[in-house]
């Protein structure tokens, strides 16, 4: 989901706080820089997270789950088996979880800056 905001989009940082506020306690997060790309991972559990990446005028959410020892091995076991690294996350019970956590915060993220 890409969200274009008309407002000047806050630090990464402050992005956080403002989720922490909003969300207070139903969410853990996490910050991680990617090179030249900042994000936040929101994680609710340990398959249900998204990341959330702040551009110039735009926040990107995406349903991903967690970088993790656990998480690379399903990715690579449905890699290896089915070429596309996406089906197994499909079938995990936690997809339609993902899908309501980008909801959500994808939503205020759109009242917020829009």
């Amino acid at each position: 989901m890409k969200i274009t905001t008309s407002k000047i989009l806050p630090s990464i940082n402050e992005l956080s706080e403002t989720l922490k506020q909003k969300f207070s306690g139903r969410y853990s997060y996490e910050l991680f820089d990617f090179g030249n790309k900042q994000s936040i991972f929101v994680e609710k559990s340990a398959f249900v997270s998204i990341q959330v990446t702040r551009e110039e005028n735009e926040i990107v959410i995406e349903r991903m789950t967690k970088p993790s020892v656990l998480t690379t091995m399903f990715f690579l076991l449905d890699l290896i088996t089915t070429g596309s690294g996406n089906l197994l996350h499909r079938l995990l019970p936690f997809y339609s979880e993902q899908r309501k956590l980008e909801q959500e915060l994808g939503t205020f993220l759109k009242q917020e800056y829009n």
